[in-house]
């Protein structure tokens, strides 16, 4: 994960948004005072906070991983939708 100090960021916003478009990468900014925050695209944010969500509860997270387990079991194969 590249990191950068806030003055750099302040002067090279443009580049360092482009970069973390087109590389899916996040990009850490560092403060003078050592505080650290993010820029990410908002999709892997959104999809971050949306996973965080779901695990937010002992007994969602237990059924997910539950889930995960029957799917790599091979319980659970792919599945046709049917249009009504």
């Amino acid at each position: 994960m590249n990191s950068i100090p806030l003055e750099e960021a302040q002067r090279e916003l443009p580049r360092v948004i482009a970069d973390v478009l087109a590389n899916a990468e996040p990009c850490v900014v560092v403060t003078a005072n050592g505080d650290q925050v993010v820029v990410m695209r908002w999709n892997d944010y959104s999809a971050w906070n949306e996973t965080a969500y779901l695990l937010s509860t002992e007994t969602n997270a237990a059924h997910l991983r539950r889930g995960i387990a029957e799917v790599e079991a091979g319980l659970h194969g792919p599945q046709v939708l049917v249009a009504e």
